[in-house]
């Protein structure tokens, strides 16, 4: 298919959510990436997943949760 990259789903584990605002604060700096297509959060599995192009390159995720105050753990 020309002009489209395939896309994957990134599942990241983040500590210090408690709330639908650290949720939709994760979403919003983790959507203004480049790659990026779709961002969700699981509070209760302290979760966040990433539908994004398969070039996209999971740090920029990382170092993004973490610039907005939340850990990221493996």
């Amino acid at each position: 298919m020309f002009g489209f990259e395939k896309k994957k789903t990134v599942i990241i584990n983040v500590e210090g959510m408690h709330c639908v605002h650290c949720a939709n604060k994760v979403v919003k700096v983790v959507s203004a990436l480049d790659g990026v297509s779709k961002v969700s959060v699981d509070l209760d599995a302290k979760k966040v997943s990433v539908i994004c192009k398969e070039s996209f390159d999971v740090s920029a995720a990382n170092a993004a949760i973490t610039s907005a105050g939340f850990e990221v753990v493996s």
